[in-house]
């Protein structure tokens, strides 16, 4: 029986052989593939011994930054499995009360703000100014956020008591 000889360009992976054509003989190839945080393969390429593998373009993930590869793919002298490296992206969350920021957390992608105390504001002659909670969603974040306190009015109450002219209480109003 005779032997087969399988020649394959460099630009496809020989998965059968494991070798690369070169000149007038062969030498090692390698498979490097790139994966995604899902293990999907983004691309998988035949490298030359001792050659670089080519970065596909980067990845992208709904929430995450991509920040690079976790380990370097130059000099290949193996098989490598290159996996996409991300970093949760952060938004800011502003409490107000009007104008005045009460309160700025840095909030992960998806997770929720968490609401500073209660603000109060002094009272008015009119009244007082009670909190009437927040305006504004402040749960599972997804982009920078600015949430305003409410108030409502609470009104003094006065009791006028009219009396005649000899002191008897004639009339009550509140």
């Amino acid at each position: 029986s005779g032997t087969v000889q399988f020649v394959t360009p460099f630009t496809k992976s020989c998965v059968v052989c494991g070798y690369a054509e070169q000149g007038q003989g062969t030498e090692p190839a390698h498979i490097v593939r790139f994966v995604d945080f899902d293990g999907r393969v983004l691309s998988s390429q035949g490298v030359k011994n001792g050659s670089s593998a080519i970065e596909p373009e980067n990845p992208s993930r709904t929430g995450y930054n991509f920040i690079g590869w976790d380990k370097e793919f130059c000099n290949v002298t193996e098989d490598l499995t290159v996996s996409a490296r991300y970093e949760i992206q952060k938004f800011t969350v502003t409490f107000k009360d009007g104008d005045t920021v009460l309160e700025e957390q840095q909030v992960e992608y998806g997770k929720d703000a968490q609401p500073p105390r209660n603000p109060s504001r002094p009272p008015e002659e009119w009244g007082n100014w009670q909190f009437d909670g927040w305006e504004g969603d402040f749960r599972h974040i997804t982009e920078d956020v600015a949430v305003q306190a409410k108030f409502r009015q609470e009104w003094n109450e006065y009791k006028v008591i009219f009396y005649d002219a000899e002191g008897n209480e004639f009339s009550v109003q509140t």
